[in-house]
């Protein structure tokens, strides 16, 4: 059990590092680089508690069998910590709602020839609001 602990303290750093470098690296705003950043964590931690799990069944004697679960549940903090971490920095949701409920994100409002929205753009709902859009 400890070794499963630390396991998944290994994964919440890898999760950190990999903030850091999106926040840092990833893009023209530190949300893109931070959703960049968890986008690549997914595969890592798959990875890396999978070669977590090839160390117990080959060199501890483990059986698949026994090994699955823990690989389960290893993978599973880490999927939970990574819905967490985009909560808190990007204040989105990482799931879609199952009620099918729309959020709300701003959109750059469209613009005219001369780069300007036309009062008649306001008018009808285009220009620089929120609009609500389906969650994916």
């Amino acid at each position: 059990m400890m070794h499963t602990a630390k396991v998944i303290a290994g994964g919440l750093a890898l999760l950190v590092v990999c903030l850091l470098i999106g926040r840092s690296f990833g893009g023209p705003t530190p949300a893109v680089g931070l959703a960049t950043a968890v986008k690549v964590f997914v595969p890592l931690w798959f990875v890396a508690a999978g070669i977590n799990m090839w160390v117990a069944v080959t060199k501890a004697g483990y059986s698949v069998a026994d090994e699955l679960p823990f690989f389960l549940v290893v993978f599973a903090v880490g999927g939970a910590a990574r819905v967490v971490a985009v909560r808190a920095t990007l204040g989105v949701s990482a799931v879609p709602s199952p009620s099918g409920r729309r959020a709300t994100i701003d959109r750059p409002a469209p613009r005219g020839r001369n780069g300007i929205a036309s009062p008649a753009d306001l008018r009808h709902g285009s220009g620089p609001r929120a609009r609500p859009v389906r969650v994916r």
